[in-house]
């Protein structure tokens, strides 16, 4: 017999569980999966769905980050407008407030 379906493997996390210490959503722990900023370990089970299993202790310790400096950053992007046939700069900043994005003449 297995483990229930929603407990990890001893020294990992579900994505709830990860959503819940890092205080974000379920869908942003899996985009950050996604994009490889959250290493987890895929176990595909025989109904054909994914679950997700990320180590504990690395998202404990990312959870004593504070949050104003992990996330007000800034970051620099170039994007290629292509109707207009230019280059632009748009900024990104990130904070507890939410997103601003700015683009550059």
């Amino acid at each position: 017999m297995g483990r229930p379906r929603d407990q990890a493997p001893k020294g990992r996390v579900t994505v709830r569980e990860a959503a819940q210490i890092l205080g974000v959503s379920e869908s942003a722990v899996g985009g950050r999966i996604e994009r490889g900023t959250l290493p987890a370990k895929e176990v595909p089970l025989q109904s054909g769905e994914r679950r997700y299993y990320l180590p504990r202790e690395m998202i404990e310790e990312e959870a004593k980050v504070p949050k104003e400096q992990a996330t007000n950053t800034p970051v620099e992007i170039h994007i290629t407008i292509h109707n207009a046939k230019r280059l632009q700069t748009m900024r990104v900043e990130t904070g507890p407030e939410g997103m601003e994005i700015h683009l550059d003449a």
